[in-house]
């Protein structure tokens, strides 16, 4: 069977299942017994296996079959009876999507990686179903509307946590859920079913000892790095001089050796301390090393191809030297990502989650006239703090708790736009809630183990497709030993000791690396990539002053009854994010009207 590929880019897919009388325009179609048509489209690195009874299409790859010809894990799913799906992928380790389409009947499975780096889209038209892993490759009108649920989270969290997507007409299927779409002809029935999950911490009865964990931890990456091995031929790892780039590259020098390419990017006036303390690891490990010079006046073009490439709000500053890395060279086939490190083995982030709402559980049951009567005389900025959390939705905690600085002129914009999209959240899905608005957890452990699954299921996410859109058109993949099964497990073992730790995150992983590189090194103050996000800033807003603002679709969806007249009055997060909203609606024909 011969699939199209001529239109598209080499890891993508599109699939439309439709009545047997509709016109299709692509040419690369069978009919099913039940008169169902089938059309795939499929690029050179997408899997498409035939079997008497289903087709299998498979974008992104699973650990053991990262080789292009390896395919015996993708038959076990394709010959797998429907019910031990769920089983295949609690079990895969990789990062995918994919599509299993019964011939006898049309009836499709779609599915996504646990942790979702490979989006999965679906649109219903005219008893049609049309699948893509590519937003640009979904069918869409020329006044498209933005999606109020899916616009309120990507500007309050820079991520989308259901099944909306920023279009109101396109959904995706969510992370780590498969759903079971059939009778596509007559009334089409839709089945989610969510097949992993973080498990909670009050189930380890033992904690073992920093020693053990680092040993389990070590042992995880051995193995993953002995799997990959002899599939890779050549790698690259972004050297950013933080914690999990660093313990990963000194792995992979001594699995892969030379197949190791470390990638370090200079910032144009930079004298970060993390730069030199990348350089320091590098030299450490003796590796062919890459310095990529960044240079302030790139930063408009390279916003609009983050903007082009990614298909959603860019979450954050770091993609831009990361895709610096990544069009240096076309000749890797691999890059080794340190996601999802912080999330699993201690962030900052997490602790003044975790914090804060722990703060906000107990201010519940303290009585109004209690504050103001006893609190504010003797510390009235406490009392106010204290009021003001008993009062602030779960959403407005995560907010405010993860330190985006907004100024007052934002938190009316925000106020603004969740007025007009009527409140709704995903938020409080992740969380396990009673009547109050509290968590049910009693415990430290469970609060931590609650807050991980948190951001497993909704944070990591965009971090993971950023770099997957940032690859599009190249024969490389993401990898991420940081996920592997093994090492997700032993992370379940780390104390809320260990993870939150006194003075440092990361515990575990910091110990490792010592053995590596010097102590000193390891737990020195740590940024990733430190971008020189205020000149960038800058140089944005001299862009956007007289465009912007003036833009019909900013005027319509946020900034009505907020009278902003001059970008000096917004923060450098919300002029990021209205810039790559503006783009992302020209770049999608949005219409400016919001679809509730």
């Amino acid at each position: 069977m011969a699939f199209e590929q001529s239109t598209l880019l080499i890891d993508e897919f599109v699939i439309t299942i439709t009545d047997n009388n509709a016109k299709s325009s692509v040419l690369s179609n069978f009919v099913l017994s039940n008169n169902t048509v089938v059309n795939i489209q499929a690029g050179e690195k997408v899997r498409v296996l035939d079997s008497e009874s289903h087709i299998l299409i498979f974008s992104g790859y699973e650990v053991r079959c990262l080789e292009q010809h390896n395919l015996s894990v993708y038959r076990q799913l394709i010959d797998a009876p429907q019910s031990l799906i769920g089983e295949w992928l609690e079990k895969a380790n990789g990062y995918f999507s994919f599509a299993l389409i019964n011939k006898a009947d049309g009836d499709i499975v779609v599915a996504r990686d646990k942790l979702g780096a490979k989006p999965l889209y679906y649109q219903f038209n005219n008893k049609a179903i049309t699948i893509a892993n590519r937003l640009g490759n979904m069918p869409y009108s020329a006044n498209q509307e933005f999606d109020s649920v899916g616009l309120s989270e990507s500007i309050n969290y820079r991520w989308m946590s259901g099944k909306e997507t920023l279009i109101n007409s396109i959904s995706q299927v969510p992370a780590a859920c498969y759903l079971d779409i059939t009778d596509i002809k007559d009334n089409t029935s839709i089945n989610e079913t969510r097949y992993w999950n973080w498990e909670t911490a009050s189930k380890i009865t033992a904690r073992p000892e920093i020693s053990e964990v680092i040993t389990a931890l070590e042992q995880g990456l051995d193995e993953y790095f002995k799997i990959i091995a002899p599939q890779v031929k050549r790698v690259l790892i972004p050297l950013s001089g933080g914690i999990d780039s660093s313990v990963l590259a000194a792995k992979a020098a001594e699995h892969l050796g030379d197949k190791v390419i470390l990638g370090i990017v200079k910032f144009e006036g930079d004298n970060n301390p993390e730069y030199q303390t990348a350089c320091y690891f590098a030299k450490t490990l003796g590796l062919e090393t890459r310095v990529i010079e960044y240079k302030n006046e790139d930063v408009i073009n390279d916003i609009n191809y983050l903007v082009d490439k990614l298909e959603q709000l860019p979450r954050h500053y770091s993609s831009m030297p990361f895709a610096k890395l990544l069009n240096s060279s076309d000749e890797f086939d691999g890059v080794i990502y340190g996601e999802p490190g912080d999330t699993l083995f201690g962030s900052g982030t997490i602790n003044r989650l975790m914090k804060r709402l722990q703060k906000k559980k107990y201010s519940q049951y303290v009585p109004d006239c209690l504050i103001n009567g006893a609190v504010r005389p003797l510390q009235p900025n406490l009392a106010t703090k204290l009021i003001r959390l008993k009062n602030e939705s779960i959403h407005s905690v995560f907010h405010t708790a993860d330190k985006l600085a907004f100024k007052k002129k934002d938190e009316l914009i925000l106020s603004q736009l969740q007025k007009q999209m009527n409140g709704a959240l995903h938020i409080d899905e992740h969380l396990s809630l009673d009547e109050d608005g509290d968590f049910l957890s009693k415990t430290k452990a469970n609060w931590l183990a609650q807050l991980k699954n948190y951001m497993l299921i909704t944070d990591i996410v965009d971090h993971l497709i950023t770099a997957d859109h940032l690859i599009e058109n190249r024969k490389m993949e993401i990898l991420t030993p940081l996920s592997y099964s093994t090492v997700v497990e032993v992370t379940k073992l780390i104390s809320e000791r260990l993870y939150l730790g006194k003075s440092h995150v990361k515990i575990a992983l910091r110990e490792l690396g010592c053995k590596y590189y010097s102590k000193e090194s390891m737990y020195a103050p740590k940024y990733g990539f430190n971008t020189p996000n205020d000149l960038w800033i800058e140089a944005l807003r001299t862009s956007m002053e007289g465009k912007i603002l003036n833009g019909q679709l900013v005027k319509q969806h946020i900034l009505i009854d907020v009278s902003v007249d001059s970008l000096s009055s917004l923060s450098k997060e919300m002029i990021w994010t209205l810039y790559h909203l503006e783009m992302f609606a020209s770049k999608f024909n949005i219409k400016a009207s919001i679809n509730g």
